[in-house]
């Protein structure tokens, strides 16, 4: 899966996929945090986005495991090739997953917890 917010049907080299549903949903909505707790993830943005599934046959030659994440291992992969993908849903923004900038600011000072800060 990837999200995204623009609408495409290639998924250029250096891309990230996952194979988590969520996490690619999440994604969709270009967040620049993304927080992994026990509520589950949670984000700070409010953009629409779109879930995107990769049509492409994917194999260990397609991929890297993207060593700049945060998240669990094998969570998510760098692209080394071009892949087509397929819309599958404009994912709704879920309220109960929004970050507030004060909650930002807690996860900040606790550094211990598992973010991500998109670049």
């Amino acid at each position: 899966f990837h999200g995204s917010s623009p609408e495409f049907e290639d998924l250029a080299a250096g891309s990230r996929i996952t194979q988590d549903r969520e996490v690619a949903r999440v994604l969709s909505h270009q967040p620049s945090w993304v927080f992994v707790g026990d509520e589950g993830l949670r984000h700070n943005d409010t953009e629409p986005g779109i879930l995107y599934v990769v049509a492409d046959a994917v194999g260990p030659d397609d991929v890297t495991v993207d060593s700049d994440s945060v998240m669990e291992d094998n969570k998510e992969w760098v692209t080394k090739r071009p892949l087509a993908v397929t819309p599958i849903a404009r994912p709704e923004i879920l309220v109960m997953e929004f970050l507030t900038t004060h909650e930002i600011y807690q996860i900040q000072e606790h550094a211990g917890e598992l973010t991500y800060e998109r670049r």
